[in-house]
C-alpha cells in the first residue's frame, strides 16, 4: 500500500502555498487506472443530435473511489477525471464508468480520451507510473450524415 502525507495550507496573510503530496512505499502494488470501453480505435457515431453519446469505463486497482472534497484528503482515495478534449476541462467521476453527451466534435476525426488519477481535491497523482491512461477513438457522422454539415 502506498500512503499519501498531505500538506494543507495555514491561515495566515501570505498567500497560501500548493498542497504537497508525499509518497511512502509501503511495498504495496501503486493505484492505477485503464480505460476499458471504448476500446482503443474504436469507432463511435455521433448521436442524431451531433453529439458524442457513450460511455466511458475505466478498470481503478488499489485506490478508492469517492466523491471529491478538498477539505478531506485521504491517502488513497479520491476521484478520477475524464478529459476530452485539450483545454483543461475534466469531469470529475465517483464511478467506475461515466456516460457523457457532448456536442462540439467533427465528423471524421480522431479524439483522445484521457483518464486521470485524482486525490479529493483535484491533485493529480502523477507520482504513480499508472495514474493515466488514453484511448483514441474516430468520430463519425450519425446515420443522416448531418452533423458534417454543421460542424458541431
Amino acid at each position: 500500500m502506498y500512503r499519501f502525507l498531505v500538506t494543507l495550507p495555514v491561515l495566515g496573510c501570505a498567500p497560501p502555498p500548493a498542497v504537497e503530496i508525499a509518497v511512502e512505499d509501503t511495498g504495496a502494488p501503486p493505484p492505477s487506472v485503464l480505460i476499458v470501453h471504448p476500446e482503443p480505435d474504436a469507432t463511435v457515431k455521433l448521436s442524431d443530435d451531433c453529439l458524442l453519446d457513450t460511455i466511458v469505463a475505466v478498470d481503478i486497482d488499489n485506490f478508492e473511489l469517492t466523491t471529491p472534497d478538498p477539505t478531506n484528503v485521504e491517502p488513497g482515495k479520491g476521484h478520477w477525471h475524464l478529459i476530452l478534449r485539450d483545454d483543461g476541462t475534466y469531469t470529475p467521476v465517483s464511478a467506475q464508468s461515466a456516460k457523457i453527451a457532448a456536442a462540439g466534435f467533427t465528423p471524421n476525426t480522431i479524439v483522445r480520451i484521457r483518464a486521470t488519477l485524482q486525490a479529493s481535491d483535484h491533485s493529480d497523482l502523477d507520482m504513480f507510473p499508472d495514474w493515466e491512461d488514453f484511448v483514441e477513438i474516430f468520430i463519425m457522422d450519425n446515420d443522416a450524415g448531418s452533423c458534417a454539415d454543421t460542424g458541431t
